[in-house]
């Protein structure tokens, strides 16, 4: 392998990785922006979890089956309305159980949308995407700038004797 073509491969790679790592980092900013938004117009309320859905479903690779436990909330909202609401977050193991007094925070134009209060929210997205995206991108400027510098030089002939 010449060293043209590896200073190509490597640069073209670089660009590749570059790209690769721009969406990630652009979907870890929307996730952050769309908690943020979430935050700011929730509402608090305190509930109580009053049932437990268990979904089953089986894994669309390795066809295992997976468990998903579903917390149904009750709580009164700014209004004095009473609500029963199904979360649509489904946790691998139950982090409340029936009964546990819970903090809520819930939309103020879409009461389905509640949420533990203390709960993580879309912050571990942020930080899975966000790390890819580093990642990608550093691996990408490594690629492209740094070292085609290296690799493009040919190394010094041995003298002959």
């Amino acid at each position: 392998m010449n060293f043209t073509f590896k200073s190509k491969f490597t640069k073209i790679s670089g660009v590749g990785s570059f790209a690769l790592g721009v969406p990630f980092l652009i979907l870890a900013v929307v996730f952050i922006l769309v908690e943020q938004n979430f935050q700011r117009d929730a509402l608090p309320a305190k509930g109580m979890v009053v049932d437990m859905i268990i979904d089953k479903h089986n894994s669309p690779t390795d066809n295992t089956e997976r468990t998903y436990y579903h917390p149904v909330y009750q709580f009164r909202d700014a209004n004095g309305n009473d609500h029963h609401v199904k979360s649509s977050t489904g946790f691998g193991m139950p982090s409340v159980g029936v009964g546990d007094s819970v903090y809520l925070l819930y939309d103020r134009t879409n009461v389905e949308n509640v949420r533990l209060a203390n709960g993580q929210g879309m912050y571990p997205f942020v930080v899975i995407f966000g790390i890819f995206g580093v990642f990608f991108v550093l691996t990408g400027l490594v690629l492209t700038l740094i070292v085609p510098r290296f690799v493009g030089t040919s190394p010094t002939a041995a003298p002959e004797g």
